[in-house]
């Protein structure tokens, strides 16, 4: 059990700001371990850096402390020139931090790409629970997220995209942002079955935005915004092309 092994420590600069750090490091599963960043500021817990391929993390709780920006000192997982072929996150909990999880890669990782994230608890990401960038294959599937800001930001997808079965909470907007993801016609992205709420009264993004992507499809997802704030809407799509958008419930209620 995730709460018998506690592996904790209290960061006080950049360079010792990580509990466990994978560089080069494949074929690993980490499971059933709780992590604990002690520090206000400096909490990232995971770092992955270079080729870490076939990382199964599984059962595990990660804890960080309270953060309302969207501070690099306080992401819980965070890559850095990282690389893979697949990788998988399962049935963990993810507690505080700014962003829970930030994949920033320099360039697309290894072919498929893929990077499976399922069953997840994500509790109180202060700025939001994902950021993935340049990640080919993202798969994202019955995850709670609650945010005090944002959702998921995606970027550059290319060779798959599935988002299904989430409840996102992001009180600003942005529940799904999906930036420069252009799908083959073989394999259309997909968005479905999601709960989506927006729910501060001066949201400043809209509920899902895509911009400049292509071949989606956007099916049975439900969202709801509470704004007063008509620059903002509950669907925004810009430059794109091939969006399928069916069965969708949209609720703004805008606040007197």
């Amino acid at each position: 059990r995730a709460e018998d092994v506690h592996i904790q420590h209290d960061a006080q600069a950049w360079e010792d700001n990580y509990i466990l750090k994978l560089e080069g490091s494949s074929f690993l599963r980490i499971q059933n371990l709780t992590f604990d960043a002690l520090n206000a500021h400096h909490c990232n817990i995971l770092q992955l850096r270079g080729m870490v391929d076939s990382l199964y993390v599984l059962s595990c709780e990660f804890n960080g402390s309270d953060q309302y920006d969207a501070s690099s000192g306080g992401i819980i997982v965070l890559s850095k020139q990282h690389n893979f072929h697949h990788e998988f996150f399962i049935n963990n909990t993810f507690r505080n931090g700014s962003q829970t999880m930030q994949l920033n890669l320099t360039y697309s990782p290894s072919f498929p790409g893929e990077f499976h994230l399922k069953n997840n608890r994500f509790l109180h990401a202060g700025y939001q629970p994902v950021y993935f960038f340049k990640i080919s294959y993202p798969v994202i599937i019955n995850n709670y997220m609650e945010s005090s800001a944002y959702g998921i930001y995606l970027g550059y997808a290319t060779s798959g995209l599935k988002i299904e079965n989430n409840y996102i909470r992001a009180p600003y907007g942005s529940g799904i942002s999906i930036i420069q993801s252009v799908l083959p016609q073989s394999s259309p992205g997909l968005i479905d079955n999601n709960f989506i709420v927006c729910n501060n009264d001066f949201t400043n993004r809209d509920a899902v935005h895509l911009y400049s992507s292509d071949t989606i499809d956007f099916f049975f997802n439900n969202i709801s915004m509470n704004s007063d704030n008509n620059s903002y809407v509950p669907f925004d799509c810009q430059y794109g092309k091939d969006i399928g958008l069916n069965y969708t419930h949209f609720s703004n209620q805008v606040t007197a």
